[in-house]
């Protein structure tokens, strides 16, 4: 999942063999084979917004396996969690 932020993207993917998340930031990355979701709830509620807040989530056995964000408010209203080896996508409140 590629979050495109102007500037600067967060390439967020799951790593299979630890059930946990893997986030970097880059400099316009390829996203050749990426389905743009502007378009899709829930996402249509926060594409064009300002990126405000993050908050990587902790399981018990000390993997990265959460992302929050928060847009224009520093309160999280999306997140990001991997079960099953895939990523899903969840709102907050």
């Amino acid at each position: 999942m590629v979050l495109d932020f102007g500037e600067t993207c967060l390439i967020i993917t799951a790593n299979e063999e630890e059930d946990s998340l893997e986030v970097r930031a880059a400099q316009r990355p390829d996203t050749a084979g990426f389905v743009n979701v502007n378009e899709c709830e829930p996402w249509t509620r926060f594409v064009g917004k300002k990126f405000g807040w993050g908050w990587l989530t902790i399981n018990q056995l000390g993997a990265w396996d959460g992302l929050m964000l928060g847009f224009e408010a520093a309160a999280p209203q999306i997140m990001l969690h991997v079960t099953d080896s895939s990523i899903r996508v969840g709102v907050i409140g």
